[in-house]
């Protein structure tokens, strides 16, 4: 762990953690199927990803 701050942030804009802090969390309820890409507002080149919803 390290003590820059992080986002979970969808390249679509569906969804967006804001910052999020050493020890908290973030959650998000996908209603439909699909891929659906992220990455860390604060380290996009870093930290990145993708949920696979089937």
């Amino acid at each position: 762990m390290d003590s820059a701050p992080h986002t979970v942030t969808s390249t679509s804009g569906i969804f967006d953690s804001g910052s999020i802090g050493n020890g908290q969390t973030f959650s998000y309820t996908f209603n439909t199927a699909g891929t659906f890409e992220y990455s860390c507002i604060v380290h996009p080149s870093m930290q990145h990803g993708k949920v696979i919803v089937t």
